[in-house]
Protein backbone atom coordinates (compact mmCIF):
# COMPACT_ATOMS: atom_id res chain seq x y z
CA UNK A 1 0.00 0.00 0.00
CA UNK A 2 1.46 3.14 -0.86
CA UNK A 3 1.64 5.98 1.92
CA UNK A 4 1.74 9.59 0.28
CA UNK A 5 1.10 12.88 1.53
CA UNK A 6 0.98 14.60 -1.70
CA UNK A 7 0.29 14.26 -5.87
CA UNK A 8 2.30 16.24 -8.17
CA UNK A 9 0.82 16.95 -11.34
CA UNK A 10 2.67 18.42 -14.68
CA UNK A 11 1.32 21.53 -15.78
CA UNK A 12 1.32 22.89 -19.52
CA UNK A 13 1.73 26.01 -19.85
CA UNK A 14 -0.11 27.62 -22.76
CA UNK A 15 1.07 30.68 -24.15
CA UNK A 16 -1.31 31.03 -27.21
CA UNK A 17 -4.40 28.85 -28.06
CA UNK A 18 -2.41 26.62 -29.84
CA UNK A 19 0.87 26.27 -28.15
CA UNK A 20 2.10 25.60 -24.89
CA UNK A 21 6.32 25.53 -23.69
CA UNK A 22 7.77 22.10 -23.44
CA UNK A 23 11.11 22.93 -22.65
CA UNK A 24 12.85 25.15 -20.07
CA UNK A 25 11.42 25.65 -16.38
CA UNK A 26 7.82 25.18 -17.95
CA UNK A 27 6.92 21.53 -18.83
CA UNK A 28 6.73 19.55 -17.09
CA UNK A 29 5.63 22.43 -14.68
CA UNK A 30 4.80 20.17 -11.82
CA UNK A 31 2.44 21.09 -8.85
CA UNK A 32 1.34 19.79 -5.77
CA UNK A 33 -2.38 19.83 -6.21
CA UNK A 34 -3.95 16.90 -3.66
CA UNK A 35 -2.18 16.73 -0.42
CA UNK A 36 -3.80 15.35 3.13
CA UNK A 37 -4.80 18.11 5.13
CA UNK A 38 -3.34 17.39 8.52
CA UNK A 39 -1.43 19.28 11.04
CA UNK A 40 1.73 18.35 10.05
CA UNK A 41 1.39 20.26 6.68
CA UNK A 42 2.54 23.64 6.90
CA UNK A 43 2.56 26.64 4.46
CA UNK A 44 5.34 29.14 3.04
CA UNK A 45 6.10 31.56 0.53
CA UNK A 46 5.04 34.83 0.11
CA UNK A 47 3.71 34.41 -3.75
CA UNK A 48 1.38 31.47 -4.57
CA UNK A 49 1.86 30.36 -1.00
CA UNK A 50 2.02 26.36 -0.89
CA UNK A 51 2.06 23.83 1.95
CA UNK A 52 5.32 22.08 2.81
CA UNK A 53 5.89 18.47 2.33
CA UNK A 54 8.73 16.38 2.21
CA UNK A 55 9.50 15.37 -0.97
CA UNK A 56 9.92 11.74 -0.29
CA UNK A 57 6.30 11.87 0.67
CA UNK A 58 5.03 12.64 -2.78
CA UNK A 59 4.20 11.27 -5.87
CA UNK A 60 3.84 12.33 -9.64
CA UNK A 61 1.14 11.48 -11.36
CA UNK A 62 1.60 11.85 -15.29
CA UNK A 63 -2.06 10.62 -16.49
CA UNK A 64 -3.24 13.43 -15.74
CA UNK A 65 -1.99 17.03 -16.56
CA UNK A 66 -3.11 20.54 -15.36
CA UNK A 67 -3.65 23.17 -18.83
CA UNK A 68 -2.58 26.65 -17.48
CA UNK A 69 -5.22 28.76 -20.06
CA UNK A 70 -2.48 31.17 -22.14
CA UNK A 71 -4.89 33.86 -21.09
CA UNK A 72 -2.95 34.19 -17.91
CA UNK A 73 0.31 33.46 -19.31
CA UNK A 74 2.91 35.83 -18.15
CA UNK A 75 4.92 34.92 -21.09
CA UNK A 76 2.54 35.61 -24.21
CA UNK A 77 4.66 38.13 -25.44
CA UNK A 78 6.81 40.90 -23.58
CA UNK A 79 4.59 43.03 -22.63
CA UNK A 80 3.36 40.66 -20.63
CA UNK A 81 6.26 41.58 -18.01
CA UNK A 82 3.77 43.83 -16.46
CA UNK A 83 2.12 41.01 -14.46
CA UNK A 84 5.47 40.57 -13.01
CA UNK A 85 5.84 43.71 -10.83
CA UNK A 86 3.12 42.44 -8.57
CA UNK A 87 5.41 39.69 -7.84
CA UNK A 88 8.62 42.12 -8.49
CA UNK A 89 7.18 44.43 -5.39
CA UNK A 90 6.64 41.46 -3.11
CA UNK A 91 9.52 40.17 -3.40
CA UNK A 92 11.42 43.38 -3.44
CA UNK A 93 9.49 44.02 0.25
CA UNK A 94 11.00 41.08 1.70
CA UNK A 95 14.76 41.59 0.31
CA UNK A 96 14.36 45.38 1.26
CA UNK A 97 14.38 44.08 5.03
CA UNK A 98 17.65 42.21 4.48
CA UNK A 99 20.74 43.99 5.76
CA UNK A 100 22.15 43.72 2.03
CA UNK A 101 24.61 46.26 -0.12
CA UNK A 102 23.36 47.97 -2.73
CA UNK A 103 26.10 46.82 -5.08
CA UNK A 104 25.82 43.09 -3.60
CA UNK A 105 22.17 43.88 -5.13
CA UNK A 106 23.58 44.77 -8.36
CA UNK A 107 25.97 42.07 -9.20
CA UNK A 108 23.46 39.40 -7.63
CA UNK A 109 20.82 40.65 -9.75
CA UNK A 110 23.28 40.51 -12.87
CA UNK A 111 24.27 36.99 -11.83
CA UNK A 112 20.42 35.86 -10.87
CA UNK A 113 19.47 36.89 -14.22
CA UNK A 114 22.07 35.16 -16.68
CA UNK A 115 21.71 31.93 -13.99
CA UNK A 116 18.00 31.60 -14.64
CA UNK A 117 18.58 32.80 -18.36
CA UNK A 118 21.01 30.01 -18.95
CA UNK A 119 19.39 27.01 -17.29
CA UNK A 120 16.26 28.10 -18.35
CA UNK A 121 17.09 28.16 -22.44
CA UNK A 122 20.10 26.35 -22.37
CA UNK A 123 20.26 23.37 -19.60
CA UNK A 124 16.86 22.44 -20.15
CA UNK A 125 16.84 23.24 -23.73
CA UNK A 126 14.19 25.90 -24.01
CA UNK A 127 15.64 26.82 -27.16
CA UNK A 128 13.55 23.83 -28.40
CA UNK A 129 10.81 25.91 -27.95
CA UNK A 130 12.45 28.10 -30.49
CA UNK A 131 11.38 31.68 -30.32
CA UNK A 132 9.02 31.11 -27.47
CA UNK A 133 11.52 29.68 -25.57
CA UNK A 134 13.81 32.54 -25.67
CA UNK A 135 11.03 34.71 -25.09
CA UNK A 136 10.13 33.02 -21.79
CA UNK A 137 13.61 32.19 -20.60
CA UNK A 138 14.24 35.96 -21.01
CA UNK A 139 11.39 36.95 -19.56
CA UNK A 140 11.48 35.14 -15.89
CA UNK A 141 15.20 36.17 -15.69
CA UNK A 142 14.51 39.71 -16.50
CA UNK A 143 12.24 38.88 -13.46
CA UNK A 144 14.26 37.30 -11.35
CA UNK A 145 16.91 40.11 -11.73
CA UNK A 146 14.18 42.69 -11.39
CA UNK A 147 13.75 41.80 -8.05
CA UNK A 148 17.45 42.71 -7.34
CA UNK A 149 17.68 46.10 -8.94
CA UNK A 150 14.29 47.39 -8.03
CA UNK A 151 15.56 46.90 -4.36
CA UNK A 152 18.79 48.25 -5.29
CA UNK A 153 16.66 51.59 -6.53
CA UNK A 154 14.77 51.70 -3.23
CA UNK A 155 17.89 51.52 -0.95
CA UNK A 156 19.36 54.28 -3.04
CA UNK A 157 16.14 56.56 -2.53
CA UNK A 158 16.21 55.26 0.88
CA UNK A 159 19.84 56.70 1.60
CA UNK A 160 19.37 59.66 -0.47
CA UNK A 161 16.00 60.43 -0.71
Amino acid sequence: KENYDGYLFPRKNYINNNYYLKYGYFYPDYQLRLFRNNESIHYSGLIHEQPIINISKTKKINDVQIIHNYSHSKYSSFASYKLFIPYINIESKELTKKNISFFYLIIKGSTIFFENFYRCFIKLKGYKDKYFGFRAALLYAIYKGSVYYYTAIKKLRIKYG
